[in-house]
């Protein structure tokens, strides 16, 4: 039988507080003192749907290294970006070309699941 607060020796003890999921998001957004905006609600539903994918800052350089009205493909910049936004946690191909693609749209398009 599955115990709710409904339950009359419910408790919350000191255990229920602390919690490990998605820690490095977690940290920021619970000492975040900003006032709400579009990134951070997009940050928290990320967090909510484990879905946010953090960025290491010479990854995001190499995604902006490309230029946004570039008519053909670098082949080999595109397979260095892939690879590294493939080794980051939360993204898949699907993800990883929908981000090239915003890049710029001439040369990159979605793949889709």
């Amino acid at each position: 039988m599955i115990k709710t607060i409904y339950d009359s020796d419910f408790k919350i003890i000191s255990d229920d507080f602390g919690f490990k999921y998605q820690d490095s998001l977690t940290k920021k957004l619970d000492s975040s003192t900003e006032n709400f905006n579009q990134d951070k609600l997009n940050e928290i539903v990320l967090w909510k749907v484990n879905r946010y994918a953090e960025f290491d800052e010479s990854l995001i350089n190499l995604i902006n290294s490309i230029d946004k009205n570039e008519s053909e493909i670098n082949i080999d910049k595109t397979r260095e970006i892939l690879k590294e936004l493939l080794k980051t946690n939360g993204v898949q191909l699907a993800m990883a070309s929908t981000i090239l693609r915003y890049r710029n749209p001439n040369i990159y398009q979605i793949i889709c699941n």
